[in-house]
């Protein structure tokens, strides 16, 4: 079973390198490879926004094939209820501010007419990963959430308004949709897990709480990769 594990950042990574290097089981091959019996996981730091993530992960599995493709990292959201050190899965994601301006408002690359909204990989405007019981078993206590990925991070009420009245999500995250675009494109199953640092629209760094989403989301990946059953998977092809 081969899963590479996708982040922006050695900072949302790096506690759960600690993880695999602490536990007593697991070799390292090279500094982001970590094998146990019938378990191999990479670790592909990809850097901040949509495009490093397309570029990286795409070239990665040009390279090498994976049973699993699993995203982390930190994440900001867009209600109270999730809050700061909260650890949630993603299981849908979009494209917040790619499209069309005029003075009438903004359209959605959908609006505009640049894309098919039930066009591969998209389904009813929407990225929402295949993936089955096989492995999302280990993750059924963490709340599943719709996200919402953006190049330009949201900074004040009125565009964080405009977003949740136009998408509807629970989080937002810079790579999310890069990531489940690319694995709909390789037909490959596709996990992403994040964890809350922040409230959307708060960049008073006083608020973030990194240090404490970075460790619960490290407890939280390397529990379900503990979980996971050893042997291989069919999964499709690369």
């Amino acid at each position: 079973m081969k899963i590479l594990c996708v982040a922006a950042t050695k900072i949302e990574i790096g506690s759960l390198i600690r993880c695999f290097e602490d536990a007593g089981e697991y070799a390292s091959v090279g500094d982001l490879r970590f094998r146990r019996e019938g378990l191999e996981v990479d670790v592909l730091m990809t850097g901040v926004g949509l495009v490093p993530a397309l570029y990286f992960v795409t070239r990665q599995l040009k390279m090498e094939t994976y049973d699993l493709l699993l995203n982390i990292g930190i994440a900001g959201s867009f209600y109270p209820q999730l809050e700061t050190g909260d650890v949630v899965r993603v299981v849908e994601d979009n494209f917040a501010d790619m499209g069309a301006q005029d003075d009438a408002g903004f359209y959605s690359m959908f609006q505009a007419g640049f894309w098919n909204k039930d066009e591969r990989p998209f389904s009813n405007g929407r990225l929402i990963p295949q993936v089955d019981m096989r492995w999302t078993g280990g993750l059924e206590s963490l709340a599943q959430v719709k996200g919402l990925t953006v190049q330009n991070v949201s900074g004040d009420p009125v565009h964080t308004r405009e977003k949740l009245e136009r998408y509807g999500a629970d989080v937002e995250t810079m790579e999310g949709a890069a990531f489940f675009y690319v694995a709909l494109m390789e037909n490959k199953p596709a996990i992403q897990v994040r964890a809350i640092s922040n409230m959307v629209g708060d960049r008073d760094a006083a608020g973030w709480d990194i240090p404490v989403a970075t460790q619960n989301l490290a407890d939280a990946v390397f529990r379900y990769l503990q979980s996971l059953k050893a042997g291989p998977v069919n999964s499709g092809t690369k």
